[in-house]
């Protein structure tokens, strides 16, 4: 199986380590660690004991996954704001919405 075709959320393993598909092209260390990028075209296989990728009902991910997710979009989104040189009241706003959304995730 291909990388591209995991959906995310999905755990699998690569070059030995089980990863949790935190993006289109990130993925995140079971169990916790540093986002890492990994190629569409990369060759992966499905976790030990994993039976996630025969199911056809909605998927849940790891509460490590979704934290990393959202970390990946308040950068992608911190730079954004950034490049642009956008009003200085946005960053803040956008520090709010990350913490808002990383408490969802931790009381729920």
């Amino acid at each position: 199986m291909k990388f591209r075709d995991l959906p995310i959320g999905q755990p699998f393993r690569f070059e030995g380590r089980e990863w949790i598909k935190s993006g289109p092209i990130a993925a995140t260390p079971r169990g916790g660690g540093a986002t890492r990028m990994i190629p569409q075209s990369a060759r992966i296989d499905a976790a030990p004991g994993d039976t996630t990728a025969a199911s056809t009902g909605p998927r849940m991910i790891e509460a490590g996954a979704a934290r990393a997710a959202v970390e990946q979009l308040f950068t992608a989104a911190r730079e954004l704001v950034l490049q642009e040189r956008a009003p200085a009241e946005i960053l803040p706003l956008l520090e709010q919405a990350r913490e808002a959304a990383l408490q969802r995730l931790t009381t729920t």
